[in-house]
């Protein structure tokens, strides 16, 4: 099921240092600034038996059964994986929502807390009229933590696991008040997760956190479109390199998936040519580079597909999507689903790195139309030191959402490659590069 298909976030998480998962068997991050508590300790464990289906949640979590979600919420705040000068106690608060999941945040660290199905019960704990919030099924949340771990240890751009827990128990309070302010003020569009029994268990994944989701970002007017040029290039090429690794393709990259952290621009215009034009030399700044004062994050990887060498070999690691995703209307979002549905068929095991172009192309539409940015002015000469400037990075954009679009359109009506157009990220960004906007 998918995970987190309508993200919501107000101030979701970029990348940060990484702390490696401890289902890995890897160290966590260390700090020497405060003491650490840990859920290491017998009185934080739930003393039954785990359910046959939180079995390997378990092991890729570095658990031997379920943490209490309570002593997890109580003790989390002291654990070593904070690393703050602040003196003051770190506290929670909910920054968003998906369809499958709540989403907190505690000092430069965001937990995402998935409830999961309990696959051992054969109807859900209430009838009636009792509605309950989304749950996953366990086999969908580990393949997402594998491969937002896999992802973010080997490709820049993406998000990176810190830690993995599984917990057991009634929703904490302190969480729940957190809620109702989000609600409040924002009205969640999630059923209240009160409901939920003593039961539950939960998977928590924790991240970390920074930055603002491209829908809810705002690019300065003045250097707007040279942001959104850099936030495009700096997904395509991240997209290109997880396919080159895995064969990876998101499936849901919609703009509440792709984080932006405003960084300090250091940029200088470009050297060029006594002709006035650029030359080609590794000093010049791409478009992709964080001087134009953006890093982007792709997160949630809920539906993706990747290839993983294991033991036994080869592995293809792919959650099927609901054929709800399939119904919706109103954005382009849900018309790149379908085509991506034509293209696949039943089969989402298999790689089909289009679907990448195709969500490039949703993503330069976004840019171009949803971001409120003005067509800079494009009669007259751009003045050379400015070639990577608002009128240029608007062109390449344009240009761009042309391209992809033609690739998309010949691909899924002729069902055939049609030579000169792009079949995968990595096609997106030789291209680029060809064109001097990116460095090879």
């Amino acid at each position: 099921m998918p995970s987190d298909s309508t993200s919501k976030l107000e101030e979701p998480f970029a990348a940060l240092s990484l702390s490696e998962n401890i289902g890995a068997g890897l160290p966590s991050s260390q700090s020497t600034r405060r003491p650490s508590r840990t859920l290491s300790g017998s009185k934080d464990k739930v003393a039954s038996q785990p359910s046959a289906h939180l079995i390997s949640l378990l092991r890729e979590c570095g658990q031997t059964s379920p943490y209490s979600f309570n002593a997890f919420v109580e003790t989390f705040p002291s654990d070593n994986i904070h690393e703050s000068h602040a003196l003051e106690p770190l506290t929670f608060r909910k920054i968003g929502e998906a369809s499958f999941s709540e989403v907190f945040a505690i000092g430069n660290i965001v937990l995402k807390v998935i409830p999961l199905r309990d696959e051992s019960a054969s109807t859900r704990p209430f009838d009636g009229d009792v509605d309950l919030p989304q749950e996953s099924e366990s086999k969908d949340v580990l393949q997402e933590m594998i491969v937002t771990r896999t992802l973010g240890q080997a490709c820049r751009g993406f998000v990176k696991l810190l830690k993995t827990y599984i917990v057991v128990g009634e929703y904490p309070s302190l969480l729940l008040s957190l809620w109702d302010e989000f609600n409040d003020k924002k009205l969640s569009e999630n059923i209240r997760p009160d409901v939920f029994p003593s039961s539950q268990a939960y998977a928590l994944m924790v991240l970390p956190n920074g930055g603002s989701d491209l829908e809810t970002y705002t690019f300065p007017p003045k250097v707007g479109w040279q942001q959104a040029c850099s936030v495009f290039w700096q997904t395509a090429k991240a997209l290109a390199l997880a396919e080159d690794l895995v064969s990876f393709e998101h499936r849901d990259l919609h703009w509440g998936q792709i984080l932006i952290k405003a960084v300090g621009s250091t940029r200088k215009a470009p050297r060029t040519s006594q002709r006035g034009r650029r030359r080609s030399n590794s000093g010049d700044i791409a478009m992709d580079h964080p001087s134009h004062g953006v890093v982007t994050t792709i997160i949630d990887l809920g539906l993706a597909r990747m290839d993983a060498v294991d033991p036994s070999g080869i592995s293809v690691h792919w959650t099927p999507l609901d054929e709800l995703i399939f119904q919706g209307e109103g954005d382009y979002q849900f018309d790149v689903y379908r085509m991506m549905k034509q293209v696949h068929g039943n089969r989402w095991d298999k790689y089909r790195p289009l679907t990448n172009v195709m969500w490039l192309h949703y993503l330069s539409l976004k840019l171009i139309r949803a971001k409120r940015l003005r067509a800079p002015n494009l009669r007259g000469v751009t003045a050379v030191s400015n070639e990577f400037g608002e009128k240029s990075c608007y062109e390449c954009l344009v240009e761009m959402e042309a391209l992809l679009g033609s690739s998309i359109r010949d691909k899924t009506k002729r069902g055939g490659a049609i030579k000169g157009f792009f079949q995968n990220a990595r096609d997106v960004v030789n291209f680029a590069q060809e064109r001097g906007w990116l460095h090879r």
